[in-house]
């Protein structure tokens, strides 16, 4: 039977719109990643008018359900990962209907939809952290391209809610992707796509379709891309979006063909308000429609695309629209990859405004701001409060009076307040072609070429800049997502107590999977814990996650958490020698396993893992293996609740000559 509110501590069938997103907040008991909005690149995605009116544009409709079901009591779903649930799950895919999933694995083999019936007032809802989506669709199923497991909305729906949930990609030549179509009142968050996405479209496409709809979609990550010649997107706003979407703390990184793309016919406004965009190629963010915004972000090219099926053009930002700002971004193009520049305004009428935001190119003959020739003028451009550094250097070959911001056709331009330190081989400032009336004030240069060129430029007004030394400000892109327990920076383990095998553990610097440093522990027995001193521990309610490596024959790696002494603590051991996961509660010094797996895959010495720990406030335990792809190896669960918090530390136990290392642990 489906869940009665009232019977479940719930007093309300309906909630309006500003209780609703206060819900969706902490409420749910869903996961959040809201830590990683501190670190995203800039300010932190600090309030702003825009956010502010996009989020007072949601408060103003109601999210009604008339039944809210548990997946698993009250549908008989499988969380085990074992039965698939597509029937049950396209049968519950109703209006004024809440979809509530606990931790486990969800087992999808076929389409999913309810779209074009005016689907409204609808959730899916993860209620415990490590609810997880298995994409397992067939080649039968997904052997065309663009198939979708999970499509919701249409002409007509509006009040789309999807919250909370973790994807896991199988091994599909054509992985499917979800998207979600509402007239007004999408709301996605906290959903996490995990694995390399293999199919020719890419995870996500959104869309609201009237001009005054509006989408939050907020902390979505698709950390590990996809192939580089399979012209996958991140994240798709399809082309008849009219309406307003706040993309808020999002991460995309290795997509060939965009990270977040707007379509060129979509006339909608779109907002990206914090998160980091990495290593996508064509654009890490670009937008088209009206009046969009960059903001807060973090957006780095630190490894080229290297498909030659499929053109590279490694821009930063890409601004196809009318009237768009980027404000307050860190951007750095730090590789030598081809690319239009780091931000890149084109085809535009009107105006466009990059400003206070800082750039690094190390790119030869790579601009940090290029305005291309518009379509139609007026279209000047408005660069204030840049700080520009990097390397890179006018080649040859490279384009005639390459600099560091470059305006073309577009008249009425201004440079204002302008930081630019380039020390390239004969790099200049600004170079403004058939630029007349533009002005350049207050601006400071430190390059080997010239200043300021102008090139069919009349009347450009020059007051009160500088040549010379200029100290500007270089980016500060954060690597880090969440909150670091330990990446072990410090060079040393002044935070730990060691139960034995104290020399055989130091911080190195190499290997390393994140950082300038790792934990190495070697050639005996080593046994450490710190319950205080480290800046987070993690906690019931959290994901955390830490890398491992082994080398030369280390089994047994442990790494603790819920520590309250060397004989009270969880621990998640890896025996890379032996392919061996399991989990452990050891209390008043003995050690009780709660599950393992070793069946079905192979471990290697010298590889980096990574170990997911979803730990709920339920007090259940989700263990993930994943390689350094992110595809999925194995995993283990069980429920204990024993403790709720603690400390963290790490176990090895090896013979002379084996070495094992930690590094970045840290809460998502």
């Amino acid at each position: 039977m489906p869940k009665d509110p009232n019977e479940t501590g719930r007093t309300e069938r309906s909630w309006d719109r500003r209780s609703y997103l206060k819900l969706v907040g902490g409420a749910t008991g869903a996961p959040t990643l809201a830590a990683a909005a501190d670190t995203a690149g800039g300010s932190g995605g600090g309030s702003t008018e825009a956010s502010d009116r996009s989020r007072a544009d949601a408060e103003q409709a109601s999210f009604e359900y008339e039944q809210v079901y548990d997946a698993v009591e009250d549908l008989g779903m499988d969380p085990t990962g074992q039965e698939p649930i597509d029937d049950t799950l396209d049968e519950y895919l109703r209006s004024n209907t809440r979809l509530e999933f606990p931790q486990g694995e969800y087992l999808v083999t076929e389409y999913n939809y309810d779209y074009g019936n005016g689907l409204h007032d609808f959730a899916m809802v993860a209620v415990e952290t490590g609810a997880t989506f298995l994409l397992e669709t067939p080649d039968a199923v997904t052997g065309s391209a663009g198939a979708y497991w999970l499509s919701l909305g249409g002409p007509g729906s509006y009040n789309v809610h999807y919250e909370g949930f973790r994807h896991d990609v199988g091994d599909a030549p054509e992985a499917p992707r979800m998207q979600i179509l509402v007239d007004d009142g999408l709301v996605v968050r906290d959903v996490l796509h995990r694995g390399v996405h293999r199919g020719s479209q890419g995870p996500f496409l959104w869309g609201v379709r009237t001009a005054d709809g509006t989408g939050l979609v907020e902390n979505v990550r698709a950390p590990d891309g996809a192939p580089s010649g399979s012209g996958a997107v991140g994240t798709f706003v399809e082309a008849e979006t009219t309406g307003d979407i706040e993309f808020r703390n999002c991460e995309l990184a290795g997509f060939p063909n965009n990270g977040l793309y707007q379509s060129s016919k979509s006339s909608g406004t779109v907002r990206v308000v914090g998160g980091r965009y990495r290593n996508n190629n064509i654009a890490n963010v670009r937008l088209a429609g009206s009046g969009g915004v960059v903001r807060d972000c973090c957006v780095r090219v630190d490894e080229a695309h290297s498909d030659s099926s499929f053109p590279t053009n490694m821009r930063g930002i890409w601004l196809l629209g009318t009237n768009a700002t980027v404000e307050n971004c860190d951007v750095e193009l730090l590789v030598d990859v081809a690319s239009d520049g780091a931000v890149v305004v084109e085809k535009s009428g009107r105006s466009q405004t990059i400003r206070n935001s800082r750039i690094r190119v190390d790119a030869d003959d790579t601009a940090a701001v290029y305005a291309k020739p518009p379509d139609s003028t007026p279209a000047p451009v408005t660069c204030a409060g840049l700080q520009v550094t990097g390397d890179a250097a006018h080649t040859s070959g490279g384009v005639a009076g390459s600099a560091a911001l470059r305006a073309y056709g577009r008249p009425r331009s201004v440079f204002d307040a302008c930081c630019v330190e380039q020390t390239g081989e004969d790099r200049d400032g600004i170079l403004l072609q058939y630029c007349s009336d533009s002005r350049v004030t207050d601006c400071r240069f430190d390059v080997t070429g010239q200043s300021v060129v102008l090139s069919n430029s009349g009347s450009v007004t020059r007051r009160r800049n500088r040549t010379g030394s200029a100290d500007c400000t270089p980016p500060t892109c954060d690597a880090t997502v969440g909150t670091l327990v330990d990446g072990f920076e410090d060079g040393d383990l002044a935070e730990y107590r060691f139960d034995r095998g104290g020399a055989g553990a130091n911080v190195v610097s190499s290997p390393t999977r994140r950082g300038g440093r790792s934990l190495e522990l070697a050639d005996e027995a080593v046994e450490l814990i710190s319950t205080e001193g480290l800046d987070a521990y993690p906690e019931a309610g959290d994901t955390f996650a830490y890398w491992l490596r082994a080398e030369a024959g280390a089994e047994d790696l442990n790494v603790t958490y819920g520590v309250q002494g060397h004989d009270d603590r969880y621990f998640v051991r890896v025996d890379v020698a032996n392919d061996d996961l399991m989990l452990f509660r050891y209390e008043d010094g003995s050690a009780h396993r709660l599950e393992s797996d070793s069946a079905g895959y192979s471990l290697s010495a010298g590889a980096w893992y990574e170990v997911v720990v979803d730990w709920s406030d339920r007090g259940n335990h989700l263990v993930t293996l994943r390689d350094e792809e992110g595809a999925r190896i194995a995993r283990v669960g069980a429920a204990d609740a024993t403790w709720t918090d603690g400390g963290v530390g790490y176990d090895a136990y090896l013979a002379c000559g084996q070495r094992a290392y930690v590094d970045a642990v840290g809460i998502k």
